[in-house]
């Protein structure tokens, strides 16, 4: 708007009258109110209302993707359904979370159930993603053993009722059919673990336990009965966010005008140094696009000069990439909606019902590709340029309009590359050395946090021997599911503080943001022109990106595992007994594993941050070896320990192991041996990528 009203005296005397900006603007009001209008029509598509259905759609992906998963446990059916339906769930869940900032917006209140339902689905969610990851390994020996037959056997029932009962409580919102479902999974897996450990175990189905199945069933039913668990937990409703009201939101958006202004005047060092830079190019992009049309030999030329200045006011961004992909885009509507009202106009011979007409069909057939994630902005040039063409009533338009769209386009690309280039291909470098140090940070907290576990589980055993008091209150009596305020950690029923890993969760979803961040960056990176800088190595930097979010994925799981020490109600444990302990060696092994951690991160930060060379790939090897190594040992002590649990549980009734303690811990182990195997294929990715640098460009990282 302040790009016309200051261009346009440029073109038309009467443009520097008072009366001349009043109209203008007053045009610019009217086409809000229009706007306000049409989406008032009814049927009125609140917010509130499309939150609701976000959260049915949402409830009912839900109910069938835990089906397609049990089914694909018990072999019937195939992970694609599976897959595609959790995609949907992931759209549903961020779709919420957009309609949640509008609420505000709208004279209408947010039914907080509501709020709750997205809330849960999302959590579900996160659940139904550990147990995909889990039976992704599907094609392993284990799925068509005699081993998991019996436990298909035993579970399949329990877990088709519990399929049933999730479904009724979405529908109906009953959690007692959920209650009763979650207990008899939890009698049939106790069962099924007498019968196949302890019982009639042979030695061959006991090493096809330990070496393949344990981690493959107990995190399978630990993400089942935590979905379960989530699903019947009431929320706070005093603990969800609250919605600002309608003033307070136009009061903030008018007082970040001034703030923007008193921002930028403490800005200091590189940060003024950026801002300075943006405006030179910004506006003197706009001053060449106006300049160029204006010269004498081109006036009589164009009668629409403005359209040129006006198209770089749309496209300019800061990095090269995005401009360019912008360009694409705003060239790609601009010519579709001007060949389109240049045939309207001819065929409709000046005829304005005619034009008006074939203007509402053109609106319509493009409305349908609004919202396109790839090409929803060309659709909103197309729609737009039509009504603009059709206005000014002349099929000189049209070509005016797809000139000054290459026009603005060219000129753009010209500046941002004569002045201070910033392309996406090296601010990618930047933003992924940021994240690989976020993720490494994070993969430390989870093993800080599960050598804090053992650390606990030892203390307690060990004031158990010398109490027995102590002793005996360890011994579990099965408790209500309808107790909420006792937690479990390790078994074990602790009342006190609700456990808090909100600031955890808060850093895993900051690393979340940095990957969509990155991921974003690598799509410019490969929309920009080559030229004389070289070849883009999209493939080598899409595989890096590929592997980083395959771990944090599996660090969410660890997330979700841990939060599970805590969350699972204490009828799921019997007796307890902790057959992992710090006395076994994994607390030195998990010591050499963060060890080993840090030094596979610090020689990837190195590499993403343009220091690496031939000599980092060699040392990530190197590091990359030594990971292995300490996997393949803390593996080792993972399957001795859970064999000497079995036996021990085959000795004595006493200390079997508890279904509480047999899915926390070897879903936990589980959870970080893929934790550290991601990292593994992390660190192969980094090293073909500086390979594929070396060859590309002679050097790696330039």
């Amino acid at each position: 708007t302040a790009t016309i009203l200051a261009l346009s005296p440029v073109y038309d005397e009467d443009a520097l009258t008072a009366w001349y900006s009043v109209q203008f603007l007053s045009l610019v009001l009217l086409a809000s109110g229009c706007a306000i209008a049409a989406v008032l029509l009814p049927p009125v598509p609140t917010a509130s209302e499309l939150i609701q259905v976000q959260a049915q759609i949402g409830e009912k992906a839900l109910a069938e993707c835990f089906g397609e998963l049990v089914q694909n446990y018990c072999g019937t059916s195939r992970l694609v359904r599976a897959s595609f339906l959790l995609q949907m769930l992931r759209a549903t869940a961020r779709t919420s979370e957009e309609l949640r900032q509008d609420v505000a917006w709208e004279p209408f209140s947010l039914d907080v159930k509501c709020l709750e339902r997205c809330r849960k689905v999302g959590q579900a969610a996160c659940h139904l993603r550990t147990v995909e990851d889990v039976l992704r390994c599907n094609d392993a020996p284990w799925a068509n053993s005699e081993l998991h037959a019996a436990f298909v056997a035993r579970l399949g029932t329990p877990l088709r009722q519990l399929v049933t009962a999730v479904e009724t409580c979405l529908s109906r919102g009953d959690k007692g059919e959920v209650d009763i479902a979650l207990q008899n999974l939890n009698d049939e897996f106790q069962t099924c673990r007498e019968e196949t450990l302890y019982s009639q175990a042979s030695e061959v189905a006991l090493r096809e336990y330990v070496d393949h199945y344990a981690p493959i069933v107990n995190a399978f039913l630990l993400g089942i009965m935590q979905l379960g668990v989530s699903l019947r937990r009431s929320e706070d409703h005093a603990l969800l966010p609250r919605q600002p009201g309608f003033g307070r939101i136009m009061l903030g958006r008018i007082c970040e005008v001034p703030r923007a202004f008193i921002k930028v005047a403490t800005l200091q060092g590189e940060e003024i140094d950026s801002q300075i830079k943006r405006g030179v190019k910004f506006s003197l992009s706009i001053t060449l696009a106006a300049t160029v049309v204006l010269l004498a030999e081109s006036s009589d030329t164009f009668k629409y000069g403005i359209f040129a200045p006006l198209e770089v006011t749309f496209i300019l961004f800061d990095r090269i990439g995005g401009s360019v992909n912008q360009s694409v885009l705003r060239i790609l509507g601009t010519t579709a909606g001007s060949v389109y009202a240049y045939l309207a106009l001819i065929v409709s011979n000046g005829n304005d019902a005619g034009v008006l007409m074939s203007l509402v069909t053109w609106s319509f057939a493009v409305c349908t590709a609004r919202m396109s994630p790839k090409y929803g902005y060309a659709a909103i040039c197309a729609a737009w340029t039509a009504g603009i063409v059709a206005s000014g009533n002349s099929t000189d338009v049209a070509l005016e309009r797809i000139i000054h769209s290459f026009m603005g386009a060219v000129i753009m690309l010209v500046v941002l590359h004569a002045l201070w280039p910033v392309r996406a291909r090296d601010a990618v470098r930047v933003s992924l050395a940021r994240l690989m140090a976020d993720t490494v940070g994070l993969l430390e907290l989870e093993l800080d946090e599960w050598h804090a576990l053992l650390g606990l589980s030892s203390h307690q055993e060990q004031s158990a021997a010398r109490n027995p008091e102590v002793q005996a209150d360890l011994v579990q009596e099965p408790a209500s599911l309808a107790v909420e305020a006792d937690e479990v950690h390790l078994g074990v029923v602790v009342r006190g503080a609700p456990f808090d890993d909100s600031s955890l969760r808060t850093r895993l979803d900051g690393v979340q943001t940095s990957l969509r961040t990155v991921s974003m960056l690598h799509e410019e990176a490969c929309m920009e022109p080559e030229l004389w800088h070289g070849q883009y190595v999209a493939e080598g930097i899409g595989a890096v990106v590929a592997c980083t979010a395959k771990l944090i994925d599996r660090l969410s799981t660890v997330r979700t595992t841990i939060s599970a020490q805590h969350q699972l109600p204490s009828t799921f444990s019997v007796n307890f007994h902790s057959w992992i302990s710090p006395q076994a060696g994994f607390v030195q092994a998990l010591t050499k594993m963060k060890i080993s951690a840090q030094e596979v991160g610090s020689v990837l930060i190195a590499a993403t941050d343009g220091r690496g060379s031939m000599e980092a790939a060699l040392a990530i090897d190197n590091c990359l070896g030594d990971l292995r190594l300490q996997r393949t040992a803390l593996h080792a002590l993972y399957r001795d320990a859970l064999t000497a649990a079995i036996e021990m549980g085959r000795v004595a009734v006493s200390r079997r192991v508890s279904n509480a303690d047999m899915l926390l811990n070897n879903s936990l182990c589980a959870a970080i041996l893929g934790v550290i195997d991601s990292l593994h294929a992390l660190g192969g990715a980094f090293t073909t990528l500086i390979e594929l640098d070396a060859l590309t460009y002679g050097m790696p990282f330039k």
